[in-house]
């Protein structure tokens, strides 16, 4: 199984609506291509005031897929439609890494 965390900086001039990105874009995502999803979740950094420390992404999204193949024949066709909607959540630009579930 293979894991595509699709990771956000924390920027302190940065714009990220948690809100539209839960239930919205990973919505998508999953109407798209819930067939082949194991799983997904959203992690949301918790506030610098709460836990005094500041954390390096203030989200996280994570899919969860059987397969290198299955990711690349299955998700990758819908890329661009998903990159597209990044504007409707944030100006920050994602750094995305895939590993395989050990």
């Amino acid at each position: 199984m293979i894991k595509v965390s699709v990771m956000y900086p924390n920027k302190t001039d940065g714009h990220f609506n948690i809100e539209y990105y839960k239930t919205v874009h990973m919505q998508m995502i999953n109407d798209t291509v819930g067939h082949i999803l194991k799983g997904y979740e959203v992690d949301a950094a918790i506030s610098k005031e709460l836990c005094e420390v500041d954390s390096p992404y203030i989200a996280i999204g994570h899919l969860i897929f059987e397969s290198l193949e299955t990711f690349q024949k299955e998700y990758l066709p819908h890329r661009d439609t998903f990159k597209a909607d990044l504007v409707n959540f944030t100006d920050i630009t994602p750094i995305v890494q895939i590993s395989e579930i050990k």
